[in-house]
């Protein structure tokens, strides 16, 4: 369960590309004046409090009465059968895969579960019903003040897009574990890495695999985000702060790193035209 504060007078609703997205597609669906009002409100700081549970988002928003109205919004919570295609699919693809363990919410991912019929964004199609305690009918200003304001906290954590439909960080893992053990039951054991140290680099094949570092995630230290201050912290800067800086440099002198072994392999394919790069550096180097 997420539980979320009230955003701030004026502010612009969808920052990231993700929630630019999702308020982008809710003005597709045509709602009428409704919505403007509703983003007016939520504009306003009418919405007063936000939490998130599987298949459900409800707030109190303030409107013309004193007492504020209750506003609910229902949302399908997929099936075991559902996330268990989702792990599946996810584990065939490397780059989804760490994407999701480090809290990212990718367009490719989206395309992926969008192909699975199981969308996560606004459409005519998106199973969603909602309440609201005022005396209106159907989709009222407070319902959609609220839609806006969900679109700060897809901002502040994109992955709250799966928690609503029930997969949290918890479950995630589970069906990630389970996907793992049923991929690997039936293959053979893995041949580990040779114990004398002067026979690492003959294993295997005279080579270590190529490991080509990931591009820059959409979103800057959002696992740092997620994961908050530790309990011992005392500091009077958030953890996420001091690490940002040093995680952006070590990420940048990597790339650099490898930008500069790449053109070493090329200069060694040209002085060994008939040998790969590999094998290259083993003879240039004895």
């Amino acid at each position: 369960m997420a539980k979320i504060s009230n955003g701030s007078r004026n502010r612009v609703f969808g920052a990231s590309w993700l929630g630019e997205l999702w308020v982008a597609e809710l003005e597709q669906l045509k709602w009428g004046s409704r919505m403007t009002r509703g983003k007016s409100y939520a504009r306003q700081g009418r919405v007063l409090a936000l939490e998130v549970t599987p298949g459900t988002i409800t707030a109190k928003v303030r409107g013309s009465h004193v007492r504020p109205y209750t506003v609910s919004i229902y949302f399908a919570v997929w099936t075991d059968a559902d996330l268990g295609v989702i792990a599946g699919e996810v584990m065939k693809v490397p780059m989804l895969l760490g994407q999701l363990l480090s809290g990212q919410l990718s367009r490719e991912l989206l395309t992926l579960i969008d192909e699975l019929g199981l969308s996560v964004l606004p459409s005519e199609e998106y199973r969603a019903d909602f309440s609201c305690s005022c005396s209106g009918w159907g989709l009222c200003k407070h319902i959609a003040a609220v839609w806006y304001r969900f679109a700060d906290e897809i901002d502040r954590d994109p992955m709250v897009l799966l928690e609503m439909h029930g997969l949290d960080a918890t479950r995630l893992a589970a069906l990630l574990e389970s996907a793992i053990g049923s991929e690997t039951a039936d293959e053979p054991p893995i041949a580990g890495l040779p114990i004398e140290p002067h026979l690492f680099w003959q294993y295997p094949h005279h080579s270590i695999p190529e490991i080509e570092p990931s591009s820059t995630p959409p979103a800057s230290a959002l696992l740092l985000r997620r994961m908050g201050n530790p309990p011992y912290w005392s500091v009077g800067i958030d953890m996420e702060i001091l690490l940002r800086e040093v995680y952006t440099r070590s990420s940048q002198t990597a790339i650099q790193q490898w930008n500069l072994w790449q053109q070493h392999k090329e200069q060694l394919a040209n002085l060994f035209p008939d040998e790969s790069p590999n094998e290259g550096e083993k003879n240039h180097g004895s």
